[in-house]
């Protein structure tokens, strides 16, 4: 096809042709060189709808900042509440006890408290509100929590969060204890005669009064009840020996 912009040869009165190469039209019969051939830049508009660099650029940074920010917000938010379910699937609670513990644990962090002790102290109010028997040592064997660390934690919980959650009773770990060690009849009848006697006149805690009742009315080592019930020799030596001397049940452990 012959291109309408191509000079006409002067004396075989044909138009030129384009070379390419050198860009430059000549005769195609004579061979004369007719010009220089100079085309004009071409600029073409974007089509509608088409994203540019500049602005793909814009969207892409958009984008990585919302996935940047829910990234922070998914690693900060459920961080102590992944902690509380961690530490009770460890103690084998029950699911509803679980659940309980993870609200707990999302209410704290509304206003703010979060972090291992709060966690640890989430699964022990969990634990007292059902009365699932739980040892604050097994919980700070789970959480990496120390003890003291964790009662602190949860008395601070219960202001903020205006809960009450009441100890368990000495005659639960009475039970608890008796299952592990197999204890059986009258031994459990009378370390719960015990236990709920001087649970009213001892201000030891009810796992120390439940391990030293049963102490005082089965043949079980002190080294193996201390493993079982994680209190320590000199607790249970302590309220063991009140039973002994009647006259000083009135006083504190």
């Amino acid at each position: 096809m012959t291109d309408p912009s191509a000079p006409v040869c002067p004396d075989c009165k044909v138009p030129g042709i384009l070379d390419y190469q050198h860009q430059e039209f000549y005769c195609p019969k004579c061979g004369l060189v007719l010009g220089q051939n100079d085309p004009l830049p071409k600029f073409t508009k974007p089509l509608p709808g088409k994203i540019t660099e500049k602005t793909n650029t814009k969207l892409t940074t958009k984008y990585n900042l919302k996935q940047k920010l829910r990234a922070r917000l998914a690693e900060k938010t459920p961080t102590t509440v992944i902690m509380t379910e961690d530490i009770a699937r460890k103690l084998s609670l029950p699911d509803y006890a679980i659940e309980h513990a993870k609200k707990l644990a999302k209410k704290a962090l509304d206003i703010k408290l979060h972090g291992a002790r709060i966690a640890a102290a989430c699964v022990l109010a969990a634990c007292r509100t059902y009365t699932i028997s739980r040892a604050i040592k097994e919980i700070e064997e789970k959480s990496g929590v120390e003890e003291k660390k964790i009662l602190t934690a949860l008395k601070n919980l219960q202001k903020k969060l205006k809960i009450r959650t009441e100890p368990i009773k000495a005659e639960e770990w009475v039970h608890v204890y008796a299952a592990k060690l197999n204890l059986r009849g009258e031994v459990i009848k009378k370390a719960l005669e015990t236990a709920k006697k001087l649970e009213e006149t001892c201000n030891a805690r009810p796992a120390t009064i439940a391990a030293a009742a049963i102490y005082k009315h089965s043949k079980i080592r002190l080294k193996t009840l201390c493993e079982i019930s994680g209190v320590s020799h000199p607790s249970i030596l302590k309220c063991a020996s009140l039973l002994s001397n009647p006259e000083d049940e009135n006083e504190s452990c």
